[in-house]
């Protein structure tokens, strides 16, 4: 049996003209451009309310949330917010891309890591670097988790948490070839890093494809 993601709401109307000028009009109505695409399919361009989008993701505080795009034609689209545009100055919201999703099929998200606790080592001086805020997770959307918690209270200093040693949620993958350090706790020497410590995360470390920022 089908499982359907959860989902917030956002109104939105189906736009039939587009360009720089169509938009900044649209802009000063209070909405904004966007679009509705899908791999391979013909993109729907839209208008929306920004505040109701940030008020939206305010409230669940995950950037994996899926978008119902309820649309004036009486349609809808459940979506991922793929890229947002912000002004260089103002950080102003400028124009959203949205992902349509299939509920049967995987996709691909870069889900926030948060340690848990306070180590050891820590405790003894240490410092907690977190060297993946993110990590590509594969799975259903109605399996997307919020977020990926990592106890790190009985770390010491030295420990390192990899990414083979994670325990996955439920129908989530992460794929790499080459197993690679997401946390450690590493000393410092005169009130920096210890230099052995950190040479050793950086030859482990692995990078993020993508930025969390939207």
């Amino acid at each position: 049996m089908q499982t359907v993601p959860q989902t917030v709401p956002l109104s939105a109307e189906v736009r039939s003209s587009s360009g720089k000028g169509h938009a900044r009009k649209l802009r000063k109505t209070g909405r904004l451009p966007g679009v509705v695409y899908r791999g391979g399919g013909e993109a729907l361009s839209i208008a929306f309310n920004p505040t109701e989008l940030e008020a939206r993701f305010a409230e669940t505080g995950d950037p994996n949330t899926l978008v119902d795009v309820q649309l004036d034609d009486d349609s809808n689209r459940v979506c991922l917010v793929k890229d947002v545009q912000r002004h260089p100055v103002s950080k102003e919201i400028r124009h959203v891309d949205f992902y349509e999703i299939d509920p049967d099929e995987a996709v691909t998200v870069n889900v926030l890591v948060r340690p848990l606790g306070e180590a050891i080592g820590v405790k003894m001086g240490g410092i907690l670097r977190l060297i993946c805020r993110t990590l590509p997770m594969t799975c259903l959307p109605a399996d997307i988790p919020k977020l990926i918690e990592i106890d790190v209270s009985e770390m010491n200093l030295g420990d390192f948490v990899k990414i083979s040693h994670l325990p996955m949620p439920t129908g989530c993958k992460v794929h790499y070839t080459t197993d690679f350090n997401v946390l450690a706790v590493v000393g410092r020497r005169g009130g920096a890093l210890d230099d052995e410590d950190d040479d050793q995360i950086e030859g482990d470390e692995h990078d993020d494809d993508e930025d969390d920022g939207e």
